[in-house]
C-alpha cells in the first residue's frame, strides 16, 4: 500500500517537474519542445509542431521568429490555407486524375519517365507523395486564380490603339471598323443553381438600371466572385461566336442573356452602337489601318501582361478577403520589448 501511495506521488513530482522543464523550453535549449500557437487563419490555428513539420524539424519559438526560412515556410503555409478556405467556399476541388495528367506533364517536358521522375524527387531529400500534395496544391491555387482574375484582365481598343501608337513612337489615327461599346459583369460559378441565378437576376436588374460595373461589388449581395469592366468600344470580328449571339439585336442599354464561359457567367450591356461613319473627325492627318489579325495579337499580349500582374498580386488580395494573426510575430516583439524595458531600467 504504501509503495503504491509513494509510487503515486513520485509520478505527480515528476510531472510538475516535467511541466517546469517544458515551460521553460524557449530558455533551454536541451529542455523538450512546447507545442504552441504561432498563427490563425480567420480563427483556424497553426501550431510551431505544424510548422517543423513543413520544415522537417522540430522547432522551438526562437529558432521560428528568428529563421528567416521558417517565417517563409510560415508565410506559404498561411496562403494555402487561404487558398483553401477560399476553394472549399467556391467549390473547387482536384481530382487524382488532374495530378496524374501533371506529373506525366512534368516528366515528359523533362523526357523521363514517372518512374524516373519519382526517384529524381526523392533523390533530392524530399518524400515522394509531398512533392504529389504540392502538385496538387499548385493545381488548386491556379483553379482559383482562374476563377478569381478571370474576366478581370479584358483590353479596351483604346488599349490597343495606344499600343500600336507607343510601338510606332508618335500619335496617328487609326482607321476603324463598327464595333460595340460594351460593359461586362463576370460571375464565378459556385455550382449551385439557386444562388447563381439570384446573383444573375441582381446583376442584370442593376446593369439595366444604368448602373456603373466598377461599383458592382459594392451593390450585389454575397458578391464574392463578382467583378465588372468597361471592354469599350470592340469590333464585333474580336468577339467570341457566344457573345456575338448575346448581344444580337441589343439596343443602347439593353442588357445581354448570360453566357457561360467555362468556370465564370459573363452578362454584357450595350452602351452604343458605331459604325464607320460615327467616327469624328480628327485633326491628325496621319492615318493608318491595322490589320484585325494584327490587333487579336495585341490584345493577346496585353491580356497577358495583365494577367502576369494580376497573378503576381493575388496573393495580396487574398490576404485581404481574410483575417490573419501571426502570434509568433506578436509574442516575439513583446519578449523584445520587454528586453528592451528591462535594459534601459
Amino acid at each position: 500500500m504504501k509503495s503504491r501511495i509513494f509510487s503515486r506521488l513520485f509520478l505527480g513530482f515528476c510531472l510538475v517537474v516535467s511541466g517546469e522543464i517544458m515551460g521553460r523550453a524557449e530558455d533551454n535549449s536541451s529542455a523538450p519542445i512546447v507545442d504552441t500557437i504561432i498563427a490563425s487563419v480567420d480563427g483556424q490555428p497553426i501550431t510551431l509542431r505544424d510548422l517543423g513539420r513543413r520544415i522537417g524539424r522540430p522547432l522551438r519559438t526562437v529558432d521560428a521568429a528568428s529563421e528567416t526560412s521558417v517565417q517563409a515556410a510560415l508565410d506559404a503555409m498561411i496562403e494555402e490555407q487561404i487558398v483553401r478556405i477560399e476553394a472549399e467556399a467556391k467549390q473547387l476541388s482536384v481530382s487524382q486524375q488532374e495530378v496524374e495528367i501533371y506529373v506525366a506533364e512534368v516528366a515528359e517536358r523533362n523526357g523521363i519517365s514517372a518512374a524516373q521522375l519519382k526517384e529524381t524527387v526523392e533523390k533530392g531529400g524530399k518524400q515522394y507523395a509531398d512533392y504529389l500534395k504540392e502538385v496538387e496544391f499548385d493545381i488548386l491555387r491556379s483553379k482559383l486564380a482562374g476563377s478569381i482574375l478571370r474576366g478581370s484582365v479584358s483590353i479596351t481598343e483604346k488599349e490597343i490603339d495606344d499600343y500600336l501608337r507607343q510601338e510606332a513612337g508618335h500619335s496617328f489615327t487609326i482607321k476603324s471598323s463598327a464595333g460595340v461599346d460594351l460593359s461586362q459583369v463576370t460571375i464565378a460559378r459556385s455550382g449551385r443553381a439557386d444562388r447563381e441565378k439570384r446573383i444573375v437576376d441582381e446583376v442584370k436588374e442593376f446593369l439595366e438600371d444604368g448602373g456603373d460595373v466598377g461599383e458592382i461589388a459594392d451593390e450585389i449581395s454575397q458578391a464574392d466572385g463578382v467583378s465588372g469592366s468597361e471592354l469599350g468600344v470592340v469590333s464585333e470580328k474580336d468577339l467570341s461566336p457566344e457573345i456575338v449571339e448575346a448581344i444580337r439585336g441589343l439596343d443602347e442599354d439593353e442588357v445581354s442573356k448570360p453566357v457561360m464561359s467555362g468556370a465564370t457567367i459573363r452578362i454584357f450591356r450595350v452602351n452604343d452602337r458605331q459604325d464607320s461613319s460615327d467616327e469624328e473627325e480628327s485633326e491628325e492627318n496621319d492615318e493608318v489601318s491595322v490589320s484585325q489579325e494584327r490587333r487579336r495579337e495585341i490584345r493577346a499580349i496585353l491580356e497577358q501582361k495583365r494577367m502576369q500582374d494580376r497573378i503576381a498580386s493575388f496573393s495580396a488580395e487574398l490576404l485581404k478577403r481574410h483575417s490573419v494573426e501571426k502570434l509568433l510575430q506578436q509574442k516575439n516583439q513583446k519578449r523584445i520589448t520587454r528586453e528592451g524595458g528591462s535594459r534601459d531600467r
